[in-house]
């Protein structure tokens, strides 16, 4: 029987409902205190 694979999840900040990383988008905060769209 093959092994069962972990979904990446992440937690949306608004709703703080867990989904799985693909559904979500990541936004991030560079050193000079930009915030961008983190494609990974």
């Amino acid at each position: 029987m093959p092994k069962m694979r972990k979904v990446p999840q992440r937690s949306c900040l608004g709703c703080k409902q867990v989904l799985p990383k693909k559904q979500l988008y990541r936004i991030v905060r560079t050193p000079d205190g930009e915030a961008v769209f983190d494609p990974t």
